[in-house]
């Protein structure tokens, strides 16, 4: 809360510079994150580039996903059909979801590597 729309306006990934802020609103800036290892970070934001506040507010980094197979890959057009993703680096996470075409569907995480679209 109480966003100035100003040059000065920042937010960093821990010690780490966003790589694009924009001011939305007085209530809301958007951060565009910079690349960064894995791993937790506070985010941290400036109206005037110099007190920069804390906003205890965690940010999770982690690795590309990866997808290798979908299984089955075909089904009817009514939907129904559960479908298997396997690859790499899935989080669980409430807001898992699945796409299937302009379609969201609601996902079940499996394991790191297995994601259950239903």
């Amino acid at each position: 809360n109480g966003f100035v729309n100003s040059s000065e306006l920042g937010c960093w990934f821990g010690a780490i510079a966003a790589s694009e802020t924009a001011y939305i609103s007085a209530t809301e800036i958007r951060c565009v994150s910079p690349e960064h290892d894995e791993g937790s970070v506070s985010m941290v934001v400036s109206s005037n580039g110099l007190d920069k506040v804390d906003t205890g507010v965690m940010f999770q980094f982690s690795s590309a996903v990866i997808v290798n197979s979908v299984s089955p890959n075909t089904g009817p057009i009514g939907g129904g059909t559960n479908v298997l993703i396997s690859g790499y680096n899935f989080m669980n996470s409430n807001t898992l979801s699945c796409k299937f075409g302009d379609v969201v569907s609601v996902a079940r995480w499996l394991s790191t590597s297995t994601v259950e679209c239903v």
